[in-house]
């Protein structure tokens, strides 16, 4: 992988959602990552780094806003410590089926991510059936976000966290 391959993916990663859609120059952070010169497993470090603190501070609604990527590149800010404030659940995650898809399944019967899954498969209609939402509602959102909350409160308190 080269370094404008590496650089680029690293920019379409860039949460433009907690940096108010403003990422700065495009060619300034190209200068920056070329400085940090990374090979594929420093890269990916960072990468992953990118990815834990996204996940974070994404659950934060005072999270810190984050900088235009040259100066998050160039204050090493993928190195920093990231403190987790919610109790993980302990579960073997199983990654999407399709090449090159790296997204989460979630469910024990699936293979695919959601977005690969389809609307006309049959267990995505059972599991509706299952929860009893309806999907016409003009409030389906908010019931499955209820939905997942309750049974994410049920999960933590089953589970045993290290």
């Amino acid at each position: 992988m080269t370094i404008e391959e590496m650089f680029e993916s690293l920019w379409v990663s860039y949460p433009s959602d907690l940096c108010r859609k403003k990422r700065g120059g495009k060619q300034p952070a190209l200068s920056a990552f070329k400085k940090i010169n990374p090979n594929e497993d420093e890269f990916n470090r960072i990468m992953q780094n990118m990815k834990a603190q996204i996940r974070e501070d994404r659950k934060d609604k005072d999270a810190y806003r984050w900088p235009f990527v040259s100066s998050y590149l160039n204050q090493g800010r993928y190195d920093d410590y990231i403190e987790i404030k919610e109790k993980q659940i302990k579960t073997d995650i199983k990654k999407c089926s399709i090449d090159s898809c790296n997204d989460e399944v979630h469910g024990s019967g699936f293979t695919k991510c959601a977005f690969h899954l389809g609307s006309n498969d049959e267990r995505l209609r059972q599991s509706y059936v299952r929860t009893g939402l309806d999907m016409k509602s003009p409030t389906f959102v908010e019931d499955c976000r209820k939905y997942c909350r309750e049974r994410m409160g049920i999960m933590l308190s089953k589970t045993i966290v290290e």
